[in-house]
């Protein structure tokens, strides 16, 4: 259940990760 949970969490937070450095790479243009 930790393992999948985990799991969720490292899913839950790379998108907003991604979204974060897109935003910085369109600020920087």
């Amino acid at each position: 259940m930790a393992h999948v949970e985990l799991f969720l969490d490292l899913h839950d937070r790379l998108p907003k990760e991604l979204i974060y450095e897109r935003e910085l790479l369109i600020c920087r243009m």
